[in-house]
């Protein structure tokens, strides 16, 4: 996780939205790790929410990124198009 304190406010955004891509990227692996182990049903709807949830949001993150000029890799890191 980035210094949010040391980064100039114009990189904010932009910075904020990449790690948010990874974090996310983060949650959804684990959770399908989760949804494939545990025989607790309860678990396994929680993953299976968090999938959906995150990976939508995900998607919903990239989107922004590309308005401010930029996209996402794999891992969440921003790079100018």
């Amino acid at each position: 996780m980035s210094d949010f304190q040391a980064v100039p406010a114009a990189d904010l955004d932009r910075l904020y939205l990449a790690e948010m891509v990874a974090h996310h990227e983060d949650a959804v692996a684990a959770a399908r790790k989760v949804a494939d182990a545990t025989a607790r049903p309860e678990l396994q709807g929680l993953a299976r929410d968090i999938i959906a949830s995150q990976t939508a949001e995900i998607a919903e993150i990239r989107a922004l990124l590309a308005g401010l000029g930029e996209g996402a890799t794999e891992r969440g890191e921003a790079h100018a198009h």
